[in-house]
């Protein structure tokens, strides 16, 4: 047991872009495997399912200050595209 609970594991096996609810074990739980695109895997969404797709891509975990205050802010990047396709603030 930890005394102060993760933010996040992360792990990068499987080809997919998941982020999950880490339960007692971290804050969140992400998988950013999908970096090899000839081989994304397909996803089952779980009641921990915080967001799940079977796409190329990456995550990027941003880690800053907003008005004095530490902020981290994690975004899923799909493909090419200079967007996120979905963006979370982490407490």
């Amino acid at each position: 047991v930890y005394k102060r609970q993760p933010l996040m594991y992360a792990a990068g096996h499987d080809h997919s872009l998941q982020i999950l609810d880490g339960k007692d074990f971290a804050r969140i739980e992400v998988v950013s495997g999908a970096g090899a695109v000839e081989r994304v895997s397909t996803v089952t969404h779980l009641p921990e399912t915080v967001f799940a797709h079977a796409a190329a891509g990456f995550m990027v975990l941003d880690l800053g200050e907003r008005d004095g205050e530490p902020v981290a802010v994690l975004r899923v990047v799909e493909g090419d595209s200079r967007e996120p396709t979905f963006e979370m603030n982490l407490d």
